[in-house]
């Protein structure tokens, strides 16, 4: 085991010197030059964008909108007693605390889904289901 002391007594260790002619770089340079490059600039957004429809994703995500936004739609009142847990299909299902404002909510759930297809700004809410 070395001690301490004899760490700083060392001789240093010497470092190779850099390749004056850059011969190691050839490699890449000749990947740059096959390398298709992208013809015009997009936002990160637009490319994940295209990414998500491209692997069917996009309706997925436009649904849940309509879950994210429920509170927003309903307003406070509303949103104190219930949550929209999930979306599938066009049926929203609504968790509510409890029987009385369930029944209530049954008579107004056409008005809700019209509200909420109108802010969504597309028919994706087909049924409310609430639980």
């Amino acid at each position: 085991m070395t001690k301490p002391s004899e760490v700083f007594h060392q001789k240093p260790v010497s470092v190779p010197k850099r390749n004056p002619s850059r011969k190691h770089l050839e490699g890449f340079r000749q990947w740059e030059k096959e390398t298709p490059r992208i013809q015009h600039e997009s936002s990160l957004g637009a490319v994940l964008g295209r990414l998500v429809d491209r692997m069917g994703y996009g309706a997925r995500l436009d649904e849940q909108k309509a879950v994210a936004i429920w509170p927003e739609v309903v307003g406070p009142i509303i949103a104190d007693v219930t949550k929209a847990v999930s979306i599938k299909d066009g049926l929203l299902k609504v968790k509510v605390s409890n029987a009385t404002w369930k029944n209530e909510l049954f008579y107004d759930r056409d008005q809700i889904r019209s509200k909420l297809n109108r802010v969504l700004r597309q028919e994706l809410v087909k049924e409310i289901k609430f639980l």
